[in-house]
């Protein structure tokens, strides 16, 4: 499995990019499967996607995961933003100018941990909350 999605911190839910020999219709697969399980759960989340152990996957392969799993529209209505957890700074830069050549449905940051990206998905969905009337 190349996508392991751990669900224990919702709101804020870790995706971790974990297989770097799989081939692209896989992963296409594994990624529907990830919109499928998060379109399950309801109310708003975040989301971190963690791709640090998948250092070795060529630029076709990174665009298949970043276009089917940060860019769905399916999650749009619900999901506060994403952040990406990029270990190598020429990844972290694919990352930022992949996001900041797309229109977003929602923000996206590029960080150098997973700690400063969990951090990240907390303040978006603590500024997301309902106002009290």
């Amino acid at each position: 499995m190349g996508l392991h999605l751990e669900l224990g911190r919702f709101p804020v839910v870790v995706c971790r990019l974990t297989d770097s020999q799989l081939v692209e219709a896989d992963l296409e697969r594994e990624c529907a499967a990830y919109i499928e399980e998060l379109s399950r759960h309801r109310g708003l989340f975040a989301c971190v996607h963690d791709w640090t152990h998948a250092t070795q996957l060529g630029a076709p392969t990174w665009r298949v995961v970043f276009d089917s799993a940060v860019l769905s529209s399916v999650l749009a209505s619900r999901c506060v933003g994403q952040a990406i957890v990029v270990s190598s700074p020429a990844l972290r830069g694919f990352a930022t100018a992949s996001s900041l050549s797309q229109r977003m449905p929602y923000p996206v940051r590029v960080a150098a941990s997973v700690e400063a990206a969990l951090s990240w998905c907390t303040w978006q969905l603590r500024r997301s909350e309902p106002q009290a009337v």
